[in-house]
């Protein structure tokens, strides 16, 4: 969500669909077109002790079917078709965040890996509990280069605070995700030959749990169709990330903040 810092993924939820429509319980709400910007604090990948700004991309953007958008944790674009009317599908090309050697100690900079695509395919519940917008996604994403593995999202938003008219929105958000044993090598493994020639003890994690997270969102209308928008987020690794060799730090936490425009 990823993140990273997440250049452009996970990239974070930072609009829901409805800023504006959010506590309309009765009918489907209209996800309005957003552009903007935040700016993100946290640690240079998941796992380190080095915390970096970055400035990360808010969108949301529909055009019929097509969609470009950063509001389910990661910048994405692809299709979706509705089952129902709280229930759809569709495909996605993604962005996967990669690692820069700024994120580790000296011994540690042949780790750093180059952004990547994913493609993939994910099933979306949208639809409000009495006044409350909630928002599930389970999403799979596997890499374009096939060395790096798949990961498995399962992502839930509900919106806690605010209304059509109120200027002040607020949400929070959980997110959880799987890798298989190809995609966690990628990030938290460290080859044999890596391993003596640096002084490190070799690691093979296995599949299972990347990382969980949660989060609260927020939005603030400055004036019509301009917004402040924020978030905090606490993200845990699980255990085969946690034992790694590469990571330095489990206490992982991103703030981020910005302006987001709509039209």
């Amino acid at each position: 969500m990823p993140s990273t810092p997440q250049i452009l993924s996970w990239i974070a939820l930072f609009l829901m669909p409805a800023v504006s429509d959010v506590a309309i319980a009765d009918e489907q709400s209209h996800e309005p077109n957003m552009v903007g910007a935040v700016v993100q604090y946290g640690p240079a990948y998941l796992g380190s002790d080095r915390s970096t700004p970055s400035i990360i991309p808010v969108l949301s953007l529909t055009k019929e079917s097509l969609f470009l958008r950063t509001t389910e944790g990661m910048l994405e674009t692809g299709i979706s078709k509705p089952i129902n009317d709280t229930l759809s599908y569709g495909a996605q090309l993604a962005y996967e965040d990669g690692r820069t050697q700024n994120g580790f100690s000296n011994g540690l900079k042949f780790l750093s890996i180059n952004p990547s695509m994913s493609y993939g395919a994910f099933l979306q519940y949208e639809d409000n509990i009495g006044p409350m917008p909630v928002d599930v996604i389970v999403r799979y994403r596997k890499d374009i280069d096939t060395s790096r593995g798949s990961q498995i999202d399962f992502r839930i938003f509900a919106g806690i605070y605010g209304g059509e008219h109120e200027k002040l929105n607020l949400g929070i958000f959980a997110q959880r995700t799987l890798a298989d044993q190809r995609a966690m090598e990628t990030y938290y493994g460290l080859k044999d030959r890596f391993s003596h020639r640096f002084g490190h003890v070799s690691y093979h994690p296995d599949q299972g749990v990347l990382n969980s997270e949660v989060g609260l969102w927020g939005a603030y209308m400055l004036c019509p169709k301009t917004y402040l928008v924020g978030y905090a987020e606490k993200i845990f690794l699980g255990n085969e990330a946690s034992n790694s060799p590469i990571t330095r730090s489990s206490n992982i936490n991103y703030i981020s903040f910005g302006l987001a425009f709509e039209f």
